[in-house]
This record gives structure tokens, C-alpha cells and sequence, in this order.
């Protein structure tokens, strides 16, 4: 269950984080360092 539940967290982070970074313009900023 645990295992199921990370990952699934980790997916929708690198499907959210690029997302709401880009928008608040943090992305490339986070992107380049």
C-alpha cells in the first residue's frame, strides 16, 4: 500500500511540479540550476 501510494505521489509530482513551477515561473529557474 505504501509503495502503491509513493509512487503514485511521484507521478503526479512530475506531472503537477513542471506544471505549477512553469505557471508561476519557476520552472526554468528550477530547470537551469
Amino acid at each position: 500500500e505504501q509503495h502503491g501510494s509513493a509512487y503514485d505521489f511521484g507521478e503526479l509530482e512530475q506531472a503537477l511540479m513542471p506544471k505549477v513551477f512553469h505557471g508561476v515561473g519557476l520552472g526554468a529557474d528550477g530547470d537551469r540550476k
